[in-house]
């Protein structure tokens, strides 16, 4: 069992602190003009995941190429710009 030290939780409240004060100045998602980035594939569905950092929405790419999910596999750790804006399904809004 791992413990957890009480850094940790100070960390956690920073972190949600300072995402919250950030919100206060995202875009509306609907006038929003979407700047995409790739960080995640949805395995069982076969999408590649985004979020668009000036509004903080979801998206989804849901008919990536094969080429697209492949280097997709990588953007956990690198992710990067998506730029074919017209192919991405918006999601939910994160709620913070």
């Amino acid at each position: 069992m791992r413990v957890k030290y009480f850094w940790e939780d100070i960390g956690d409240k920073i972190a949600i602190f300072v995402l919250r004060v950030l919100s206060r100045f995202r875009e509306d998602p609907n006038a929003c003009d979407h700047e995409w980035e790739v960080y995640s594939t949805a395995l069982n569905q076969g999408w590649l995941e985004l979020t668009c950092h000036k509004c903080m929405s979801n998206g989804a790419v849901e008919d990536p190429t094969k080429e697209e999910w492949e280097k997709a596999f990588d953007a956990s750790s690198s992710p990067y710009r998506w730029y074919e804006n017209e192919r991405v399904t918006l999601g939910q809004r994160i709620k913070i």
